[in-house]
């Protein structure tokens, strides 16, 4: 062997020892204090002394880690905290915009969701093609019963617009039938409780028509935050004596997409035993504030059903303006739609309406 490569292994020898040196004197401590320990031996004073000794040598270094690691967990937790501050701040403020638009749109959400006394009156002007003009009304009412041994709360609604497609209503927004219109709602409705993090309201009622009507209605709720969305879910199972069960589904996600503009996605499944078919919708909305007293929506919507098979029935575009013309009260709105129906062969159906609504709640 050459002087050169037994000087390296020499080196290697040495920087091996001095690596596992340490490790020798650990194990071999350890080892004698569990010999020491399972004899339950007692040690003097003196040997007490040189085992304190030895542990401070042995663990001096190792409690260097314990603080590496508390610094190291504090860097990290500074550097992720301004992620989880901007996080929350925009999920915060996407979740307050959905619901400032809701609030001020008066969708059947904002009616339902109220925890106080609640009445809505709106008269609506209808313009449609070939000088059709229709005058319809609606009325919500809402009072809550602070006498009772639960927070219930009595409502009542009237027959639905004659226009069936209004986008403020996403929820409602399946054609009815005339029979269904001219049915008036009275009912029952109990305070939210939650439970697996989904809320509930059940409500009892009667529907008034030519006959009475009397139905149970259960509303699940869920609402979360996911990166810059907010979701709304919403589970209906409802039942009326006359049809039997059905079951409404909506999913809503909202998009602040800047200041001012709110993008949302809203999906509804309508399943009814009497049909045993589900009807459809999906509307894309976009909101935009003008002012505090004013905001307008834009909307495309499909509509189907799922029988035979899955087709759309309907398309719809349209807007809505809506102002505040004295305090937060009392609205206008303007709703320029245009509706193709497969049932026309898709032909273009103009309409515009105007209505006039107070709201007072509590």
């Amino acid at each position: 062997m050459s002087y050169l490569g037994f000087r390296k292994l020499i080196y290697f020898a040495i920087l091996l020892v001095n690596m596992l040196f340490p490790f020798a004197i650990q194990a071999e401590f350890e080892n004698s204090v569990s010999d020491v320990s399972e004899q339950e031996i007692i040690l003097d004073t003196e040997d007490t002394n040189i085992v304190d000794e030895l542990d401070d040598d042995i663990y001096s270094d190792e409690e260097i880690c314990p603080e590496d690691e508390t610094v190291s967990t504090e860097i990290d937790d500074s550097f992720f905290s301004f992620f989880d501050a901007s996080q929350e701040y925009v999920s915060s403020s996407v979740e307050s915009m959905a619901r400032n638009m809701d609030e001020f749109f008066t969708s059947n959400r904002d009616f339902y969701d109220t925890s106080g006394s609640y009445l809505s009156l709106k008269q609506n002007v209808i313009f449609r093609e070939k000088g059709i003009i229709e005058y319809t009304s609606k009325v919500k009412f809402k009072l809550r019963l602070p006498n009772t041994e639960k927070n219930l709360k009595l409502f009542f609604e009237s027959p639905e617009d004659k226009n069936p497609y209004d986008i403020s209503t996403q929820t409602e927004n399946i054609p009815t039938t005339s029979e269904e219109e001219a049915n008036n709602i009275l009912g029952v409705q109990a305070d939210s409780g939650e439970r697996f993090g989904w809320k509930y309201k059940p409500s009892i009622g009667l529907k008034l028509g030519s006959t009475i009507d009397p139905f149970v209605r259960f509303r699940f709720s869920k609402e979360f935050n996911f990166a810059k969305w907010n979701i709304k879910w919403d589970e209906v199972p409802y039942w009326y004596d006359s049809s039997g069960w059905a079951f409404d589904s909506y999913l809503e996600l909202n998009r602040k997409i800047r200041e001012d503009n709110l993008f949302r996605s809203a999906t509804f499944a309508r399943w009814k035993n009497e049909t045993d078919q589900f009807e459809l919708s999906q509307v894309f909305s976009m909101f935009h504030t003008i002012s505090k007293k004013k905001a307008l929506s834009y909307y495309a919507g499909v509509y189907g059903v799922s029988e035979p098979n899955v087709h759309t029935t309907h398309f719809l575009l349209g807007l809505n303006y809506r102002q505040s013309i004295h305090k937060d009260y009392l609205f206008i709105e303007v709703k320029p739609q245009i509706l193709y129906q497969r049932i026309n062969d898709f032909h273009a159906e103009h309409s515009v309406l105007f209505s006039v609504e107070i709201i007072f709640k509590k």
